[in-house]
C-alpha cells in the first residue's frame, strides 16, 4: 500500500510541474514596442490564413525578438484572432494569437 501511495504522490508533482513549466508569467511594458512593417506575400493557397508578425519577448536574452509574419491553413469551423497588445493596470500585455 506505501508503494502505491509513493507513486500517486510522485505522478501526482510531476503531473503539477510538468503544467507549470508552460506557465510562465505574462510579461508587462510600460509602453509596447512598435510592430514591423511586413509585406504579406501572396496567398500560397486557397483558405490560408495569414498571422501577423510579433514581437515575442524572450526572458533568456531579456529582450523583445520579432517573429515575421505566416500562411497558415484556416481551421474548420475557426477564426483566427490576431494577437494583440492590451492595456492593463500595470501597464500593456501581450495577448496570444489564438483560434476561436
Amino acid at each position: 500500500m506505501w508503494h502505491r501511495r509513493t507513486v500517486i504522490v510522485l505522478s501526482l508533482l510531476c503531473f503539477v510541474f510538468t503544467n507549470m513549466m508552460g506557465c510562465a508569467p505574462a510579461v508587462v511594458v510600460k509602453e509596447p514596442p512598435a510592430p514591423k512593417l511586413e509585406t504579406k506575400p501572396p496567398k500560397p493557397f486557397p483558405r490560408a490564413v495569414w498571422i501577423d508578425g510579433h514581437w515575442k519577448w524572450n526572458s533568456a536574452a531579456n529582450n523583445f525578438l520579432w517573429v515575421s509574419g505566416r500562411w497558415v491553413r484556416e481551421k474548420a469551423g475557426k477564426v483566427w484572432i490576431q494577437g494583440h497588445w492590451k492595456r492593463t493596470s500595470g501597464g500593456w500585455k501581450w495577448v496570444k494569437g489564438h483560434w476561436r
